[in-house]
């Protein structure tokens, strides 16, 4: 695969949460790291985050979840609890940030409707 190609699919992957590349990013961003970074505190080269990035996210079924992050760990001799982290610090960041949306959303649509003022 081209440098080139690679880099279109890790873009691709850090924006869909199918993707470790998502979960990945999203921590980036939410504790202001870079890449590099978060390859760091993995263990591993920033190229490594790249393939890493491609892999499919754990599954969040707990008979699942520590599995799946294992053998992606064990595949990219990578920290497994670092990983585990990052994957649920995003998650919960995730579903906190659309708590938040939906209740500014009510909000809002109470506002419009003359019951809050």
């Amino acid at each position: 695969m081209t440098g080139d190609m690679t880099r279109k699919m890790v873009s691709l992957a850090s924006r869909d949460p199918f993707y470790l590349g998502w979960h990945l990013t999203s921590y980036a961003e939410m504790t202001g790291m870079s890449m590099s970074e978060v390859g760091m505190e993995l263990g591993c080269l920033p190229e490594t985050v790249d393939s890493i990035s491609l892999c499919r996210a754990p599954r969040a079924e707990p008979p699942h979840f520590q599995r799946d992050v294992e053998r992606v760990a064990g595949r990219f001799q990578i920290r497994s609890d670092r990983l585990m982290n990052m994957v649920r610090y995003a998650r919960i960041a995730s579903e906190e940030s659309m708590l938040m949306a939906a209740r500014d959303r009510e909000v809002d649509e109470d506002d419009e409707s003359g019951q809050n003022g």
